[in-house]
């Protein structure tokens, strides 16, 4: 259940301009802080690139926060990967996840944005909700990571497998839902 609440403001044709709420700042900055880290982390990890495409996602970030139902958000997920593949030599875990964890709060707060009106207060069931799956997927990714780090120049894995092993993980988050809409999971 959702309720719109806070304060919003109208243009002088009765037109809403926005909503000020805790719940629209908060949803503001879980959809910009993440990228303004996977900026500061990308320019860490190369310090030689240049600063613009900082700031660049750092405007995407806001505009998809002003607009998360448009295509601000796609293009910020895009902008934020394609820098980092073009500029960082030297890939290292830590960096990787920090940057991997941003995308994916970013995503994931901005399609929560995205699915209704701005301003809305989400019960806590909603919130809770997201941030368990969420979690759950960056715990996975966390995972992934440090097995990929371990394995790196040890285990030689073929094409086929890497491509198997991504559509089985492409795939759990369906099998799940299904499992649990067909009563299974209780």
């Amino acid at each position: 259940m959702s309720t719109t609440s806070g304060v919003t403001f109208r243009d002088r044709q009765g037109h809403r301009i926005g909503t000020l709420s805790v719940a629209n700042v908060l949803a503001w900055l879980a959809i910009v802080v993440p990228i303004v880290v996977v900026a500061e982390v990308t320019r860490s990890s190369a310090p030689t690139s240049p600063w613009w495409p900082a700031l660049v996602l750092v405007l995407l970030a806001i505009a998809s926060a002003e607009l998360p139902d448009s295509m601000f958000p796609l293009t910020t997920v895009l902008a934020s990967a394609g820098w980092w593949i073009a500029v960082v030599e030297q890939v290292r875990l830590g960096p990787t996840l920090v940057v991997a964890l941003g995308l994916l709060v970013f995503h994931v707060a901005a399609g929560h944005a995205a699915l209704g009106p701005q301003g809305r207060d989400d019960d806590g069931a909603v919130l809770r909700g997201v941030v368990t799956r969420t979690a759950a997927v960056g715990a996975l990714t966390v995972v992934l990571g440090a097995v990929a780090d371990v394995t790196t120049g040890r285990v030689d894995v073929p094409p086929a497998g890497l491509g198997l092993a991504l559509l089985a993980a492409g795939a759990l988050p369906w099998l799940a839902g299904r499992w649990k809409r067909s009563g299974a999971g209780h």
